[in-house]
C-alpha cells in the first residue's frame, strides 16, 4: 500500500533524526576504562586503558583489581578526563585525582586509544590525623585509599571523631554504607549511643535521632535493641512520657504489649487511682473485656471489690457501681460487718432484690444471709412486715419462720403477741 503523500514529510524527518541519534550513540557508545592492579595494597600499582562495555554516557572510568579479584568501577573526575583527552599520543602521562582522604597520581603514557603506567595514592595529612583520632592508630594508605573511593568526607570523619567513637576503618565504612551521615552520628552519640553496629542497627530500621533522644529522655531505650522494638510496634515518645507523666514503670515489653491491645496510660491511672493495683496482664485483660474507666473509678469508691476478676464479673453481669455501693454493708455504726462477696451481689442483683430492701433485712437482722434476703424476697415478705413483728430484747426471727408466719397470714399484730 503506497503511503499518503502528506505524511512523506514526516516520515523523513523521523528518519534523519533517528539516523542522528544512532551516529552520536555510536560516537558515545564505547567507555574509556582504567585499570588499576595491585598486588598487595590498593594504595600503589599499575594502570592500563583501554575501550570496553557500552553506555550511553560515555566517559572515562577505572577499575581496582586485586590480583584477578575484581574490586570496584567508578568515572575520573571531568577535571581529570579533560587532562587525559588532552594528552597527545606518545606524550608522558602525570594527572592527579584529589579527594578529602588524598590525592591519586597517575603517571606513564599515552598510545592512542590505550595508556599504561603506575599508580600511587597519597595521603592528606590532616585527614590523616583526624582518622587516627577514631580508629585509635595511624590508618596505612590502603585504608586511606579505600576511604577516598568511598568518598568519605573529611566533615564525616570529624564527626566520628567530635563523637568521641572507637571503631575500626571498616566500622566507619559501613556507617558511611548505610547512610548514616554526620548529624546522625552526632545525634545518636548524644542519645548515648556510641557503637557504629548500634547507630547502623538504629538506622536501618528507621529510628530517628530524636526518637532515640526523647526515648532516653523517658527512661527507655537502653540498648539499640530495645529502642528498634519499640519504634517497630509504633510506640510514639509521646506514647511513652504519658506513662512517665501518669507516675507508672512499665518496662518495655510490658509497653509494647500494651500499647498492641491499645491501652493508654489514662487506662492504667484510672485502676490506680480506684486503688487497684493491676499487673500488666491483668490490665490487659480488664481492657479486652470492655471494662471502662468510668466504671472502675464509681466501682473503686465502694472498697468492696478487690481484684481485676471480680470488677469483669460485675460489668459483664449487668451490676452497675451504684448498686455495689448500695450494698455495702460496712459501715461507721458496723465497722465490723463483712462486705458481700461478689458472686452474692451478682445474684442479689440477679433475683430483682433492690438494695434499700436488703439494707432494711439487715438492720432487722443483721444475721441474714444473700440466701435469706433472697428467700424472703421470693415469699413477698416486706420489710416493714419484719420491723413489725420485731421486738426489742429478744432474739429476732429466722428467715424460714418468718416465711412461714407470713404465708400462713399471721399479721404482725398476731405475730408479735404470740411471740410475747
Amino acid at each position: 500500500m503506497p503511503t499518503p503523500a502528506f505524511l512523506r514529510p514526516l516520515i523523513r524527518t523521523l528518519t534523519l533524526t533517528l539516523a542522528l541519534a544512532l551516529t552520536a550513540a555510536e560516537a558515545s557508545a564505547a567507555t574509556t576504562r582504567l585499570s588499576l592492579h595491585s598486588s598487595t595494597t590498593p594504595a600503589e600499582g599499575t594502570w592500563e586503558l583501554g575501550r570496553s562495555g557500552w553506555t550511553w554516557l560515555g566517559g572515562l572510568t577505572f577499575e581496582i583489581r586485586r590480583e584477578t579479584s575484581y574490586s570496584r568501577s567508578f568515572d575520573l573526575p571531568s577535571a581529570a578526563q579533560a587532562e587525559f583527552n588532552r594528552a597527545r599520543d606518545g606524550d608522558p602521562i602525570d594527572i592527579r585525582v584529589r579527594y578529602p582522604a588524598g590525592s591519586l597520581r597517575l603517571q606513564g603514557k599515552k598510545f592512542r586509544d590505550s595508556g599504561s603506567g603506575t599508580y600511587t595514592f597519597e595521603p592528606d595529612p590532616t585527614y590523616s590525623a583526624e582518622l587516627e583520632k577514631v580508629i585509635g592508630r595511624a590508618p596505612d594508605k590502603g585504608e586511606l585509599f579505600d576511604f577516598s573511593q568511598e568518598g568519605i568526607s573529611l566533615d564525616f570523619v570529624r564527626a566520628a571523631s567530635s563523637a568521641s567513637l572507637r571503631s575500626s576503618p571498616r566500622d566507619l565504612l559501613d556507617l558511611r554504607n548505610h547512610g548514616v551521615n554526620t548529624s546522625s552520628i552526632a545525634g545518636y552519640a548524644a542519645a548515648g549511643f556510641k557503637d557504629p553496629r548500634d547507630m547502623i542497627h538504629l538506622r536501618d530500621h528507621g529510628v530517628s535521632t530524636e526518637f532515640a533522644r526523647e526515648a532516653r529522655d523517658a527512661g527507655y531505650g537502653r540498648d539499640a535493641r530495645e529502642l528498634t522494638n519499640l519504634r517497630d510496634h509504633g510506640i510514639s515518645t509521646d506514647y511513652l512520657r504519658s506513662w512517665g507523666d501518669a507516675g507508672l514503670t512499665p518496662s518495655a515489653d510490658e509497653l509494647i504489649r500494651l500499647r498492641d491491645h491499645g491501652l493508654q496510660a489514662d487506662y492504667a491511672t484510672a485502676w490506680k487511682t480506684a486503688g487497684f493495683n493491676l499487673t500488666t496482664d491483668e490490665l490487659i485483660r480488664a481492657r479486652d473485656h470492655g471494662v471502662s474507666t468510668r466504671f472502675v473509678r464509681e466501682l473503686g469508691a465502694t472498697g468492696s471489690v478487690r481484684s481485676v476478676d471480680e470488677v469483669i464479673r460485675l460489668q459483664e453481669q449487668g451490676v452497675s457501681p451504684s448498686f455495689v455501693r448500695a450494698l455495702a454493708t460496712r459501715t461507721p455504726s458496723q465497722p465490723d460487718a463483712d462486705d458481700l462477696s461478689t458472686e452474692d451481689t451478682i445474684r442479689l442483683r440477679q433475683q430483682g432484690v433492690e438494695a434499700s430492701y436488703y439494707r432494711d433485712l439487715l438492720k432487722a437482722n443483721p444475721r441474714f444471709s444473700p440466701e435469706d434476703v433472697i428467700r424472703l424476697r421470693q415469699h413477698g415478705v416486706p420489710s416493714s412486715y419484719i420491723s413489725a413483728i420485731s421486738i426489742e430484747g429478744r432474739p429476732p426471727l429466722d428467715a424460714e419462720t418468718i416465711i412461714d408466719v407470713h404465708d400462713r397470714g399471721l399479721s404482725p399484730d398476731l405475730v408479735r403477741k404470740l411471740r410475747q
